[in-house]
Formats: C-alpha cells, structure tokens, sequence
C-alpha cells in the first residue's frame, strides 16, 4: 500500500484542518472526480493515486489520532522520502526504528509495501549490497507483520523458481554444456538467496527439489551424468534444510562413484603403461631367441 502523506498531498498545513476546510475540499473532490470510480486513478496535485486512497487521506485529516501521525511523519524526512518515494536513505543512517510503537503499527503496512518493492528490484538486478542491507535491518513489527514484509518477494521468486522448473520438458535441457547448467542456478543468485530470512527456507528447498528432478532427468532420459553432478554441485551451494541436503549429497555420491572419480585421461594413460609392461615381459619371457 502506498504511503501519501495528506498534509503534503492537499497542500495544507495543520492550522487548515478544521471541519469546514475538510468538508469544502471534500466537496471540490467529489465534484472534480464525480466521473470516476473509487479504484481508478486520478491525479491530484500531480500525484497519481487511486481515488479511493485520496478520499481515505481526506478522512484521516479527521481522525485527530492519525493527524497527529501524518504530521510527526513531515518531521522525518528520511521515513518519509521511504514511505512515499522508496528512497533507502532512512536504512542507511537507522540501524533500529525507533519511532512510537503505535506510529510504526500505524505505517507498518505502508513501510511493508516500500521495503518488499525495494527488495524485488535489489533481486531482479542482483545488487547484493541493497539486499544486504535491507536483510539485515530490524523490522518494525516484524513478527506479526512478515508475511507484509516478504509476500510478495517470495511471489516473484516462485515465478523464477518456474522458469527453472520449465527445464524438465525443454529438449534443451539434454545438449547443454556443464556451463550452461551451472549457469541455471549462478553463484551470484544463489549468494543472494542465501541472504534472505528464514521465511525463504521452503522456496530454497523448493529450487533444490526442481535441480534434483533435473538431474535425476539428464541421467536417466539422456545419459549425462556429468551434467547431473554439476547441477547437484550448484544447488548444494544453497543454504538447504539439512534432509535434502544429505539426499543430495547421497545422489552426488551416486552419480560420482569409484572410478567415476578418476578423468578418462588418467585411466587410458594408465592402461597404456600397463599393456607396454605387459607387452614387454612377454618378450622377455617368450619370445627371446636362444
């Protein structure tokens, strides 16, 4: 939810809200936006909003409790410049928040929409250093809030997590080199991931069950075993719950075992020496001629 702070929205000052100021701009309102409906959008002082939220800003200039919220919030100019703007100013120069607990009950859900908005942007472009510090802040109302707070981030890693899930029925899947499955799953996305909370702990395991049935798809439907441990390798990376991560660990196991182990260079020349030895005491012993 958008934060618009009245005051700066109507271009009032304290001193202007007074029953008849609110009851003559709640009529200039409703006469200048008479042909519109409460979800669509208006612009009013040159901020676009739906018309239900300008209305909703109106009527809390008449709740005294939120008026005196709205006006403390113009003394903040960093949580302000955040709530309507998204700007990280306030994170960079605030370690804790520590407003009013009933102001920041009071803006929780609008700090919840900056703060989630903010993070999808920092993943979509991996910028590690604004997920770093967004991750690491103290949430106001964290606990009764979070699902504010990562809803949405999580919606929009499901929708990645997707895109990597597309791959068990792509052909592609089985002509792509050992880098191109790395790159799948990059060390870069998976740093990143492994940075946020634990309420992301179902989507990482999530991401590992998808490369597990990957790999379990490339051995078996297209003979690659090597392209499967190199996925395996890469999703172990991610912090996984310690159950799928020994599965996986035993897959890898499975998929690299014994000889397995050694390159096919070194077996050849191996089995090259061999055989000159073997060829060699032969005609010592066989085939020397009195």
């Amino acid at each position: 939810m958008q934060y618009h702070n009245p005051f700066r929205l109507f271009n009032i000052s304290s001193a202007a809200t007074d029953k008849t100021a609110i009851s003559v701009l709640e009529q200039r309102i409703d006469k200048e936006y008479a042909a519109f409906g409460l979800q669509e959008t208006v612009t009013y002082n040159g901020t676009r909003l739906k018309l239900e939220e300008l209305k909703r800003c109106l009527h809390e200039l008449q709740n005294p409790k939120l008026e005196t919220f709205h006006l403390e919030l113009l003394k903040k100019t960093e949580l302000l410049n955040f709530l309507e703007y998204g700007h990280l100013g306030y994170f960079q120069n605030n370690s804790e928040h520590i407003e009013d607990s009933g102001m920041m009950e009071f803006i929780a859900p609008y700090f919840a929409y900056q703060y989630s908005e903010a993070l999808i942007q920092a993943l979509k472009v991996q910028d590690s250093e604004t997920i770093a510090l967004l991750v690491n802040q103290k949430l106001p109302l964290s606990e009764a809030n979070e699902n504010l707070y990562f809803y949405d981030t999580a919606f929009y890693l499901n929708d990645s997590l997707k895109d990597l899930e597309k791959l068990k029925e792509d052909p592609r899947l089985f002509v792509m080199s050992e880098r191109e499955l790395a790159l799948q799953l990059p060390d870069k996305v998976i740093e990143n991931y492994n940075v946020l909370p634990a309420y992301f702990n179902e989507l990482r395991d999530s991401i590992g069950l998808t490369v597990r049935q990957l790999a379990e798809n490339i051995t078996i439907q297209g003979g690659r075993r090597e392209g499967a441990i190199v996925l395996i390798k890469q999703v172990l990376k991610l912090n996984l719950s310690n159950e799928l991560s020994k599965e996986l660990q035993s897959l890898l196991k499975q998929l690299n075992p014994g000889l397995g182990r050694v390159p096919l260079f070194l077996i050849i020349g191996t089995g090259i020496i061999l055989l000159l030895f073997l060829l060699k005491w032969l005609e010592t012993n066989f085939f020397q001629t009195s």
